[in-house]
Parts: C-alpha cells; sequence; structure tokens
C-alpha cells in the first residue's frame, strides 16, 4: 500500500456515464483542501472522461510515511522548516511555494486545474534549488539513494502538475 498519485488533462465531464458501470469513467473524489480552486471546477457527483491514454500520468508517491518524509524534505530545501512547522502556521504560509502541496492531505482527494497551475510554476521556479541540493551527494550510499529519490519525485510531481494545469486535476488514492 502507498500513495498512488493520478494527473489528467483535459478532464470531460461524461454525461452518458455513472461511477458503477465502470471503465473509462474517473470519478474524482474531493477533498475538503481544494479550497485553492475558488470555483471549485471538480466534482465528485459526476463522471468525467479523456480524450486520449496521452492526458492520464500516474506514479507511485512511495508509502504514506515516504511520501510524508519527501514533503516534510520539499518544505524543509524551500521554507527551512518542517512540514508539520508549516500546518501550525497556515495563515504566514497560504500562498507560498507549495502550500497547496504541503497542506494538502496525505490520502486521498484531488487537486484541481487552478492550483495545479500555481504548483507547476511553484516547481518550475524552484528547480534550480533542487538541482544545487542534488549536487552536494556525499559517500553514503544510503545519502545518495534518497537525494537521487527526492529529485526523481519531484520531477515527477512537477510532470503531473503540468498536466493538471491544462484542464485537468492530480488526484490522490
Amino acid at each position: 500500500m502507498g500513495l498512488d498519485i493520478v494527473a489528467y488533462r483535459n478532464l470531460i465531464v461524461d454525461e452518458n456515464a455513472s461511477y458503477n458501470n465502470g471503465e473509462g469513467c474517473y470519478q474524482i473524489h474531493i477533498d475538503i483542501m481544494n479550497w485553492s480552486d475558488n470555483h471549485l471546477p471538480l466534482s465528485d457527483e459526476v463522471c468525467y472522461k479523456i480524450n486520449s491514454s496521452d492526458d492520464k500520468y500516474s506514479f507511485k508517491a512511495g508509502s504514506y510515511s515516504g511520501y510524508n518524509q519527501w514533503r516534510d524534505w520539499l518544505c524543509n530545501i524551500i521554507h527551512g522548516i518542517s512540514a508539520r512547522e508549516l500546518w501550525d502556521r497556515i495563515e504566514e504560509f497560504k500562498g507560498t511555494a507549495f502550500f497547496e502541496l504541503i497542506y494538502f492531505s496525505d490520502c486521498e482527494g484531488a487537486i484541481g486545474s487552478i492550483a495545479s497551475k500555481k504548483l507547476y510554476k511553484d516547481f518550475l521556479d524552484n528547480q534550480e534549488i533542487v538541482n544545487i541540493w542534488a549536487k552536494h551527494k556525499t559517500a553514503d550510499p544510503y545519502a545518495v539513494w534518497i537525494v537521487d529519490y527526492n529529485v526523481e519525485l519531484y520531477t515527477k510531481w512537477l510532470l503531473a502538475f503540468k498536466m493538471a494545469s491544462d484542464n485537468g486535476a492530480v488526484c490522490f488514492y
């Protein structure tokens, strides 16, 4: 078990499908954190479809604890504090880089296209910080693995939010 991420682009409401009839229907579970999308463009009352398999990207974000460690790493290199500290200081960090991802549930929900555009920009704008961090590998094989793992996940998240920026969503399962 762990956190699975599926990003969609060009989501279209499928008027002829229901979640119970199966294939090709993507029901997106809306989490309360979707406040990032002011007009809540997603609904869990309908099914969505995509035109092509090219409009879907998925990856494993790790175990729940592994994802939380990655999220903590991200918060630390960008804000200099742990994710838990950010959660305790919501008003101070609302709207800052990666806030929507760091403060989002680690188990279920969806981030819509408006927040995805902002997060995609955050990933692009902070790529150099990650690249500099990645150059500081040590001789410790475990530390090298952690560096590579964090950078690989960073790239996967960047791709997911790029895709979802185009009238889509990033879904956490």
